[in-house]
């Protein structure tokens, strides 16, 4: 059980709410189930985050400042699991108007890290180049 004070429950978390208990008045008592991913080995995860990483080093092209920064701290972190897993939320997070809310949700709730960063270097591999064209022809308005 997880005690949540009324009205204060934000954003998306890795939790399926599986329905109230009783509670006082101001909070809700959820019980909840856990999303947690599925331990993969690295012949699954490692070539998707691989591909993840050159999409990336791709969006911080375009991508404005904050996507140069995000690409700056992720070459200089070593592969392991757990970066797999946490930089796959974080890009979500950075490129949330390239995924529809039903996508973002679906994505969360994935117990697998290498599908998720498939999904999302696929979804990053179609988008790209209309980004990237849009970028130019920004850059071209603003040259002439």
């Amino acid at each position: 059980k997880f005690n949540f004070a009324r009205g204060l429950i934000k954003g998306i978390c890795r939790y399926e709410n599986l329905g109230c208990l009783p509670a006082p008045e101001d909070y809700f008592n959820i019980k909840v189930r856990w999303f947690e991913d599925d331990k993969e080995p690295e012949s699954l995860i490692r070539p998707q985050y691989e591909r993840y990483l050159k999409n990336i080093e791709q969006i911080s092209k375009v991508g404005g400042e904050r996507m140069k920064n995000f690409f700056n701290v992720s070459k200089t972190v070593s592969y392991d699991y757990s970066s797999a897993h946490y930089s796959s939320f974080m890009l979500i997070n950075l490129i949330e108007n390239w995924f529809t809310m039903e996508e973002q949700l679906e994505l969360f709730k994935l117990v697998s890290t290498a599908e998720r960063l498939k999904r999302i270097n696929t979804r990053v591999e179609m988008l790209l180049p209309i980004v990237d064209h849009r970028q130019k022809k920004r850059q071209q308005g603003l040259n002439n």
